[in-house]
């Protein structure tokens, strides 16, 4: 006897029973646990009535010791799947989603569905077993197993409605293409392809669906059904949305005519989206798994070029900066800030004037591109582009970093310039840090900071070019945050 099989009958004392196998063999502290859930309820849910289903108690066949309860004849939910023709996908989840519609209503908990503890009757009856129990059952099997009959059917960012959606949404994808959305032979890897891989929609696999009917397959799987990208996981519908629908596809056909040509250039289409959808989450994982060390070694290499360009640059480069005018030249050094373009921002200064910002715009670009590779987005926003979009609340990780409000003012004019500069900058900070001490209130969970401040520069001819050879702090406050939008 195989360890691990599904539910099925045994005979006990001239009697058929259901038995639920445990993989434990003999006595063990799983089986104590398990006799403590001895009385959690499952339900088998009829068209008309609801009925409990609890287990009887313990036996042990061929060494395995199983649950066991009142007979249920039918199939697993996970044999219908494997051996089952497309054209029952209606029927089946028609049943399990009215079934789990009475349950609802007759006041059972939302629970993480698993094909071996949903069994289907030849009458149209369905047998929940215990979900509590079977989670407890499930920590006593193999990862293999837990994979094949809970994790790929289950997503773990959802729960209640938009879980159960997501899971119909997978049991649909596997009827009508004969694959899983999401497979793998490990956890985290599944987890991972749930909520990043892009996926292949089940029209492009069986290019006769529907267009319709695979657009709300993608949508319960979280999933955009043009670029198969993760879409708004708000967006999954609910379990009235798949009744409507699956009552609208009953009446009708989910398939429609094609040519032989139209097939075979949806399944070439299909192979080359697939082999960059393995592609692109290949570079995901790596990006994620790497990003902190190529962000090092990324640091390391702008910092080395940059003292190397730097020393080229004085000896042979002409400056971006060159013929500008001295409030020219303060000007450039501070809206570069929001471009984080750190070689212009050095080329306004010299003498180690600037050095703060200039390595403040280094690491945050460096941050920039790898969150860029990683999420194909950067989390940094420049203050400009946040201020005209009516500066709203932004949650973590997205934050702000340049200047607002530039003013400039000429202190003393040329042949030795000085220029005092208000303005407010915007910086990114880590969660729960308080850049500052003295007030605890002003960016209570944001991952962003501003600041007023006034600054007093000196410039200075250098190579026929101006720059800022000294740059003074006269004042920095923090900004109150408290009025700010949301988005």
């Amino acid at each position: 006897m195989t360890l691990y099989s599904e539910p099925r009958l045994l005979l006990e004392n001239n009697r058929e029973i259901l038995g639920i196998p445990t993989g434990i063999k003999g006595k063990s502290f799983a089986l104590t646990k398990l006799s403590a859930l001895k009385n959690e309820k499952g339900w088998i849910v009829g068209q008309d009535d609801i009925t409990e289903w609890k287990v009887d108690g313990f036996l042990v066949r061929e060494g395995e010791i199983f649950l066991y309860g009142p007979k249920f004849s039918g199939r697993s939910l996970g044999a219908i799947l494997e051996h089952s023709k497309p054209k029952s996908s209606i029927s089946v989840l028609s049943l399990l989603i009215g079934a789990l519609k009475r349950l609802n209503s007759h006041g059972a908990e939302p629970f993480h569905i698993q094909s071996d503890s949903v069994i289907i009757s030849d009458e149209g009856n369905i047998l929940f077993l215990p979900p509590n129990l079977i989670k407890n059952v499930d920590s006593t099997r193999p990862l293999h197993y837990r994979i094949k009959v809970y994790d790929r059917y289950n997503n773990p960012s959802l729960q209640g409605e938009k879980s159960l959606s997501f899971t119909l949404g997978v049991i649909a994808y596997k009827f009508l293409t004969g694959e899983y959305p999401f497979d793998s032979e490990t956890e985290e890897e599944l987890h991972e392809k749930m909520r990043r891989q892009d996926l292949l929609p089940p029209r492009l696999i069986i290019p006769e669906i529907k267009e319709e009917v695979s657009s709300f397959i993608m949508q319960s799987l979280g999933r955009d059904n043009e670029s198969g990208k993760c879409s708004n996981l708000a967006e999954i519908p609910d379990l009235s949305q798949w009744e409507t629908k699956l009552e609208q596809w009953g009446k009708g056909s989910i398939y429609l005519k094609i040519s032989e040509d139209e097939k075979t250039a949806v399944i070439q289409q299909a192979e080359s989206r697939r082999v960059k959808i393995n592609k692109d989450f290949r570079r995901k994982v790596f990006w994620q798994r790497n990003w902190k060390k190529i962000a090092i070694i990324s640091l390391t290499v702008i910092i080395s070029g940059a003292v190397l360009g730097s020393i080229m640059k004085n000896v042979l480069a002409p400056r971006k900066t060159h013929g500008f005018t001295p409030i020219e030249v303060v000007k450039t050094f501070y809206n570069s800030l929001n471009t984080l373009d750190s070689q212009i921002i050095s080329d306004c200064v010299i003498d180690k004037a600037g050095k703060q910002e200039v390595d403040e715009v280094t690491n945050l670009f460096v941050i920039s591109r790898v969150s860029l590779g990683y999420e194909g987005k950067t989390s940094i926003i420049s203050a400009p582009e946040w201020d005209k979009r009516g500066r709203p609340e932004l949650k973590p990780p997205l934050s702000v970093y340049g200047v607002l409000n530039l003013k400039i003012e000429t202190v003393q004019p040329v042949p030795r310039p000085v220029f005092l500069v208000n303005y407010q900058k915007w910086v990114p900070v880590s969660q729960g840090e308080n850049p500052d001490k003295t007030n605890t209130s002003v960016n209570k969970g944001r991952a962003y900071q501003g600041f007023e401040i006034t600054d007093k520069l000196y410039l200075k001819k250098d190579r026929g070019d101006w720059v800022i050879h000294k740059i003074e702090r006269l004042k920095r406050e923090p900004v109150n945050q408290a009025n700010t939008k949301k988005e």
